[in-house]
């Protein structure tokens, strides 16, 4: 490991901190998914240098098994520097990338998410953002490690089977019946309320003749 991956503390910004913590008192409980962001146990953070390479940072990436890392410049979060930042950012344009420093492609000042934070406020954070990852802060704002959207989609969707294993399946006819109810209901009645309304047309003799 270098000796930027060995570093034991990552502070973030007292920025990152603030809105990490209002994103989880905004959030106001464990959301439906169920679980914290700690629960998800998120992976360590591999810590890249921001005056690295591009092609270093991406041989630490690959040596480290990740597909992110967190920037850190003078022991401070600083940035985040992920596989599609090489790709759309750095390859797409025909860029040399040993010519390119991470601190020109990473993403500055990425939002962070609290441990302590629903997995849901998390979920909800990365999607509205476009994140694949977010790193996460402990209660002192240190990262803890970074977490991936593949964590809590597998979570959402784990939680979503469980629920749906406690609700009986309907019916087809059920639900066609409940549709009948609620239109019936918006058109004034059911279909045999309102026929029962209306005035019984007189039945003609099968002899009879309406010709004069």
């Amino acid at each position: 490991l270098s000796e930027m991956q060995q570093q034991a503390v990552i502070t973030a910004p007292p920025e990152s901190i603030a809105q990490a913590t209002a994103l989880a008192e905004a959030n106001g409980g464990i959301g439906f998914l169920g679980h914290s962001v700690r629960d998800l146990r998120p992976l360590p953070a591999l810590a890249l240098s921001s005056e690295l390479s591009v092609i270093d940072a991406a041989r630490e990436l690959k040596a480290g098994g990740a597909d992110a890392g967190v920037v850190v410049t003078d022991g401070m979060l600083s940035g985040i520097f992920t596989d599609s930042d090489v790709a759309l950012k750095v390859l797409a344009y025909g860029l040399e990338p040993t010519q390119v420093l991470v601190s020109e492609v990473m993403t500055p000042m990425p939002l962070c998410v609290l441990h302590s934070a629903s997995a849901t406020q998390a979920l909800t954070t990365m999607i509205s953002h476009h994140f694949r990852h977010l790193p996460v802060l402990d209660g002192r704002g240190e990262v803890e490690g970074l977490l991936s959207i593949d964590k809590c989609l597998y979570d959402a969707i784990a939680s979503i089977d469980r629920l749906s294993s406690l609700v009986e399946p309907r019916g087809l006819f059920e639900v066609l019946a409940d549709f009948e109810s609620e239109e019936a209901c918006a058109n004034g009645g059911s279909r045999a309320e309102r026929s029962a309304s209306q005035p019984e047309l007189p039945v003609l003799p099968a002899s009879s003749s309406i010709l004069a």
